[in-house]
């Protein structure tokens, strides 16, 4: 992804994924210091899906999680900052229920979009 802040362009990219999953582990999000950090979750499916999104501060501290539904072939971004508003943590996302599997991607900006950096963690079934 490229753009430009009015300082100059910048960019970030991740490798990625084949095939959807039903848990994303995504490292080390931030939103102090001037670091924002956004989930991107889609659902590439014909059916809703129901994930939980779980905040695991730094150091131990008490997790932060919410549930959200969504809508067949959508996609939402989540702003950590809406439920963590100045600290680190790394980000759990889960489907619950039987069925359903997304795709997830945490996006970082920092300095007012100046920088930026991406990963889709790790993942499993």
């Amino acid at each position: 992804m490229y753009w430009d802040n009015g300082t100059g362009e910048a960019m970030h990219d991740s490798i990625g994924l084949s095939l959807p999953h039903r848990i994303f582990m995504l490292p080390d999000g931030q939103t102090s210091n001037g670091w924002k950090t956004y989930t991107l979750v889609q659902n590439p499916n014909e059916t809703d899906v129901d994930i939980k999104v779980t905040y695991l501060p730094q150091g131990g501290g008490t997790p932060v999680s919410f549930t959200d539904n969504l809508p067949a072939d959508t996609r939402r971004t989540y702003d950590m900052s809406d439920k963590i508003k100045s600290g680190r943590a790394s980000v759990l996302v889960q489907v619950v229920g039987p069925a359903g599997t997304v795709m997830v991607e945490r996006s970082m900006y920092l300095n007012d979009k100046g920088a930026g950096t991406d990963t889709i963690g790790c993942y499993s079934d």
